[in-house]
């Protein structure tokens, strides 16, 4: 055992959950189909959502007998074990059993459409299987697509035009730009978020657009434009600095982490432990990156590390790592393998852990080799197998339903509450082989959120896709304020909602709260760009933006070798959130 291992409770993960990339193949896919075939009939939370759309329980105890037969006998295309295998590459149990629901619907308008009142029809109006259609705009240019590029996150000088940045949900359709560049292209595979790539390769209105991402998103990408009557020109790029994946670890020993690492782990308690454990085993200072992080704190965080000056040597950060960020990384060192897929540990997949292990030793940085290794012995074999084999090219893009097929769906069950409608519109909807409807999980608790207020279904419909996060209930607090302020128009100002201190964070759990600050401020600019009649405090939310950025930066840089808060934090500023009620 290494002599400083009890020093930390890091150990080694076990995989458990879904196999890896590598280890998955058709006999799992079978089994998996077989076990939630059973699920689908027995569970009476099936039955539950399948009388939703009328179904009597005798005819569900009839028909999901006979569905699961014809499916456990290969006699349904998309539930043939090599037709289900790229999926299940990308999804979990649960996304797993509702593509089972959807399949079902399927079954049903072909071999007994009488069991759901209007079966065809229904499938008719939810009927996603054409994205292209649904911007008759963009169809009319003739676009030039360009793909796939590597493309630099911070660029620094005068550039002598106009140019608009925005996160792809931010993107604007309506207006016509001269060139558009959409970085990460392989998130257009993502169960989340894709669908916000999906509308922008299909949608934007650009005389030339540049795709930047990974080569597995090429096929895909050539299918897409294809359906759209347009050519994709191809441009690869050979990386210029060498990658070595090490035969050796890091033996379990913090003592072994040296200037220019990059330790990756993957949450956010485990990258402050990590930043800890390092700074009093090393004397060395860590900067770190994740997810839940601003960008622009991000950002900052990443001119600490580059800067050859500054005492923060090593970065500790999580996946985030991979996508936007340029750093002077001279070897990436992996804690462990697996990760939490919101349903299971899993292990981390071929694209994940190459892209990451890519950021090693990039052009311009000070390394010319770049090193990826593990922390313990046991992962060095795994980690060699996932960076030397080619990651999967992507299988299908996510999609939204445009508002007037929801609009025209909740005309069909005026009865029926939002949440609902929108599992059942996913449940009964068709896409084609080349797409897939993305998870509605998160949509889902933002609907039952405003549920029972005075909302169109339109504006219900864009709430729902709002960069709006509800983990939390400082989060599901703000959610209902800014759909009271639209339901009943009332102006809504940043001061009903935050309140920063004057002092930045001292503690991780601090520093989450000005994350989940700042996550309400960026929200309120979106709700200032699309319901700008009870939200004017634009340049109020920039002023509150900044400052929470410039704080947040002052903690991460103040916090070394602290994990619990002080006694002190209860008397921290705890968010202002005031009533917005009925005028």
């Amino acid at each position: 055992m290494s002599p400083d291992r009890h020093m930390h409770s890091l150990e080694p993960a076990e995989t458990e959950g879904w196999p890896s990339d590598a280890d998955m193949n058709e006999e799992f896919a079978k089994d998996l189909l077989g076990s939630q075939l059973t699920w689908f009939c027995t569970d009476s939370s099936v039955y539950h959502r399948c009388a939703l759309f009328g179904i009597r329980k005798d005819m569900f105890d009839l028909w999901s007998e006979r569905y699961a037969t014809a499916a456990r006998n290969g006699e349904i295309k998309r539930l043939l074990p090599a037709n289900l295998l790229p999926t299940l590459r990308h999804i979990n149990k649960t996304l797993f059993n509702n593509i089972l629901v959807n399949q079902f619907y399927a079954f049903l308008e072909k071999e007994a459409p009488n069991v759901v009142s209007n079966i065809k029809y229904l499938r008719e109006i939810t009927d996603l299987r054409f994205p292209e259609e649904w911007n008759p705009r963009a169809r009319t240019m003739k676009r030039r697509i360009i793909g796939i590029e590597p493309l630099g996150y911070n660029h620094k000088g005068t550039v002598n035009t106009h140019v608009t940045s925005c996160t792809i949900e931010m993107c604007v359709l309506s207006t016509i730009y001269k060139v558009a560049v959409i970085d990460e292209i392989q998130m257009i595979n993502d169960r989340q978020r894709g669908w916000a790539w999906t509308n922008a390769l299909v949608g934007i209105l650009a005389d030339e657009i540049h795709l930047c991402g990974e080569p597995s998103a090429v096929p895909l990408v050539k299918k897409i434009c294809e359906s759209l009557d347009e050519e994709v020109e191809v441009r690869e790029y050979t990386r210029l600095g060498q990658l070595k994946v090490s035969k050796k670890s890091l033996e379990g020993s913090w003592k072994n982490i040296r200037k220019g690492d990059c330790v990756i782990t993957f949450s956010r308690k485990e990258i402050y432990e990590t930043k800890k454990i390092i700074e009093e085993n090393t004397g060395m200072r860590c900067a770190v990156i994740y997810g839940g992080l601003p960008p622009e704190a991000r950002a900052k965080q990443a001119e600490l590390f580059n800067d050859p000056d500054s005492e923060y040597n090593v970065m500790v950060a999580s996946d985030a790592v991979g996508m936007g960020i340029n750093l002077n990384i001279k070897r990436i060192v992996f804690m462990k393998l697996t990760k939490w897929d919101g349903e299971s540990v899993r292990t981390v997949s071929v694209s994940q852990t190459r892209q990451i292990g890519g950021r090693a030793g990039r052009f311009k940085s000070d390394s010319k080799i770049g090193v990826v290794t593990s922390f313990w012995d046991t992962d060095i074999p795994s980690l060699n197998n996932l960076m030397h084999s080619t990651p999967q090219v992507l299988d299908a893009a996510g999609v939204q339903p445009p508002p007037d097929i929801i609009e025209l769906f909740s005309h069909q069950f005026p009865k029926i509450s939002f949440a609902k409608l929108w599992r059942m519109f996913c449940d009964i909807a068709s896409v084609s082989d080349n797409y897939f409807l993305c998870d509605f999980d998160g949509q889902e608790d933002i609907a039952a959120l405003i549920e029972d207020l005075p909302l169109s279904i339109r504006q219900k419909y864009r709430l729902i896709y709002a960069p709006i996060k509800t983990k939390t209930s400082l989060d599901k607090m703000c959610v209902r304020k800014f759909a009271e302020a639209i339901a009943y128009k009332k102006e809504c100002k940043i001061e009903h909602l935050v309140n920063l201190p004057s002092n930045p964070p001292r503690s991780r759990e601090m520093a989450a709260l000005f994350e989940q600050w700042h996550n309400i401020i960026t929200s309120y600019l979106w709700m200032v760009t699309n319901f700008s009649y009870v939200f004017k405090g634009e340049a109020e939310a920039l002023e509150a933006k900044a400052k929470c950025e410039e704080l947040l930066h002052q903690g991460l840089m103040s916090m070394r070798g602290q994990l619990k808060a002080p006694d002190s934090l209860q008397e921290q500023p705890q968010p202002n959130v005031q009533a917005i009620a009925q005028g």
